[in-house]
């Protein structure tokens, strides 16, 4: 078993996970700052944000498939 590659894939893994609460809470954080503005402007940003939100799992996710992949030829060594 490779340590190195184990070590990275299980540290690339948590800092998916933490990539993507930091990114879904600022983006949770932002949009209770939004509800003060205005009707059409409102609407214009929930739907930026709802992109960013999918954008932000999506990266998570990637990070920690790249992890877990890592992990895995980890293990096979």
């Amino acid at each position: 078993m490779d340590y190195m590659l184990f070590a990275v894939g299980v540290s690339l893994i948590i800092c998916g996970f933490v990539i993507t609460y930091l990114l879904i809470s600022s983006v949770m954080t932002f949009s209770q700052a939004v509800t003060q503005m205005q009707a059409e402007a409102l609407r214009e940003l929930v739907e930026t944000k709802k992109n960013e939100l999918t954008f932000s799992s999506i990266v998570g996710s990637a990070i920690i498939l790249l992890g877990a992949i890592l992990v895995g030829k980890a293990v096979k060594r």
